[in-house]
């Protein structure tokens, strides 16, 4: 919050955490001219987000000139002068980073504290709200939804939330599907995911396939940034429904409801194949990533 009131664009600034704040953020100010270094505890940046994807932006952020220290650890922060000592552990070795400014954001918590709610019997834990399916806590007609349940603190989760209490409240059979929600980086180029990463889909064990075609390989992408970014798709590898569904491009931020639509129908991958998508617009690329699952992308450039 701070960093948006700024009377003045900094010369220099170090961020303390690699996630969708520190990359936005990064990029906002990098663009304005200042110095500006990412240090992330992390070996990457964007923990939550499919590694190759994450990867598409790290690069176009380097090379906008933003530095990553990853695995690094902030010790403290020393003031001198009209600049800011930054001391960095880097697997033990200690490195110091000069900048006008040190901008946290490694996450925020639930505002919780001090309201008195464990003396109504509702029940915290971690300063996190428990609730149940219908979001719900164990005090009747206390509902909790958004940020203060910690689940997903996401805007539209917490607005798909609020509906799905409201209905309940009323009486009615409420639904609300976590696996459709998007995250949503609004970066340049901006990336959009939903469902299971390739590293999730390892970690559970499942048996997949993965479509992926570059942006360089669609016209209103090529028009739009020059074709920077791709798309990513997890499916199934029995029965072809879409479990993951990532994208790192021009409105990447907007093209992932297709993803979220596509798990809550469970939809396959023949399914999005079977859509015509209009020309040109970046959709497309889509098609390209289910057809690629195949070998059988038709826009892809040859090697």
């Amino acid at each position: 919050t701070q960093a948006l009131c700024l009377d003045q664009i900094p010369e220099s600034l170090v961020i303390v955490g690699g996630g969708v704040i520190g990359v936005e953020f990064a990029q906002i100010y990098s663009s304005l001219g200042t110095k500006v270094t990412v240090v992330e505890l992390l070996p990457e940046i964007l923990p939550m987000v499919d590694k190759e994807v994450a990867q598409v932006l790290k690069q176009a952020l380097q090379k906008d000139g933003v530095a990553f220290i990853n695995e690094a650890k902030l010790i403290e922060v020393q003031k001198s002068g009209a600049q800011l000592t930054a001391k960095i552990d880097c697997n033990g070795e200690i490195n110091e980073l000069s900048a006008q400014y040190v901008f946290v954001a490694v996450g925020r918590v639930a505002a919780t504290a001090r309201l008195g709610l464990e003396a109504l019997g509702i029940e915290l834990e971690r300063s996190k709200i428990k609730v149940d399916a219908n979001f719900a806590t164990k005090v009747p007609n206390i509902y909790a939804v958004g940020d203060c349940n910690g689940q997903i603190m996401l805007a539209h989760a917490a607005s798909a939330q609020g509906i799905a209490a409201v209905e309940h409240a009323l009486g009615h059979q409420a639904y609300y599907n976590p696996l459709t929600i998007a995250s949503c980086i609004y970066t340049s180029p901006e990336i959009g995911s939903v469902g299971l990463s390739e590293e999730e889909a390892q970690k559970r064990g499942l048996e997949y396939i993965v479509g992926c075609f570059q942006l360089n390989g669609n016209g209103k992408a090529l028009i739009d940034n020059k074709g920077l970014g791709m798309v990513k798709i997890i499916a199934g590898k029995q029965h072809r429904e879409i479990l993951g569904m990532h994208i790192v491009g021009p409105q990447a931020t907007d093209l992932i409801a297709e993803g979220s639509l596509a798990i809550g129908i469970e939809a396959t991958l023949e399914d999005i194949v079977a859509t015509i998508h209009a020309h040109p617009t970046v959709s497309e690329a889509l098609v390209e990533a289910a057809l690629a699952t195949d070998g059988m992308a038709i826009h892809r450039l040859p090697r």
